[in-house]
C-alpha cells in the first residue's frame, strides 16, 4: 500500500514513493497508536518521551531535550511547560548559567512516567508483533541511521551519505 504519495496519472514520476511522505505518515500512524494506548495515563507520546529523557536526576534544558529528541525547540518548549504546571517537572535556573533553564522529574513525574509505561510497552510490543522481530529492529536501526546521518549533513548540501 502506497501512503501519503501516489502516482498521478501523466506525471513523470516526480514524488513518487516520497520516502519523506512515508515516514511521515507512519509518524502519524504510530503517535496515533501511541497516544490511544497512552490515554489513560494523561500523557502522549511526546510527552512520556520528554520525560524519559529526564530520568535518574537529569537537569536539562529545552534546547537539550530537543536535541535528544530531535524535536522544535519550540514544541519541546510548550511540552514542558504544560509538564511543569502539572507538577510534573520542577525548573530551576543553570547553576553555571543563571539565563538557562532547565527542567527535571519531580516525583509526581516519575509516578507520571510510571503509569503510562504499560501503554507504551503493549503499543510497542503490538508494533513489533505487526512487523515481526526482525524488521522491527531493521527499521529501528535504519531509522537511527537516518536520523544520525541527517544530524550531520547539511539540509540541501547534497546526499545524507555525502
Amino acid at each position: 500500500m502506497r501512503v501519503y504519495t501516489r502516482n498521478v496519472p501523466g506525471a513523470d514520476g516526480d514524488f513518487e514513493g516520497c520516502v519523506a511522505g512515508q515516514v511521515r505518515a507512519a509518524a502519524r500512524v504510530l503517535t496515533r497508536r501511541y497516544d490511544r494506548a497512552l490515554r489513560g495515563s494523561g500523557l502522549r507520546i511526546t510527552q512520556v518521551a520528554l520525560l524519559a529523557q529526564l530520568r535518574d536526576g537529569v537537569w536539562l534544558s529545552a534546547t537539550e531535550l530537543a536535541d535528544r529528541v530531535v524535536a522544535e525547540r519550540s514544541g519541546v518548549a510548550r511540552d514542558l511547560a504544560l509538564l511543569e504546571r502539572g507538577g510534573l517537572l520542577s525548573g530551576r535556573p543553570r547553576p553555571s548559567d543563571r539565563r538557562v533553564r532547565e527542567v527535571s522529574l519531580t516525583p509526581a513525574g516519575e509516578a507520571a512516567l510510571g503509569a503510562a509505561s504499560p501503554g507504551w510497552r503493549a503499543s510497542q510490543d503490538a508494533v513489533v508483533r505487526a512487523l515481526g522481530p526482525d524488521r522491527a529492529h531493521l527499521l529501528a536501526c535504519l531509522l537511527t541511521d537516518l536520523v544520525a546521518a541527517s544530524a550531520v549533513s547539511d539540509v540541501g548540501q547534497g546526499p545524507i551519505h555525502g
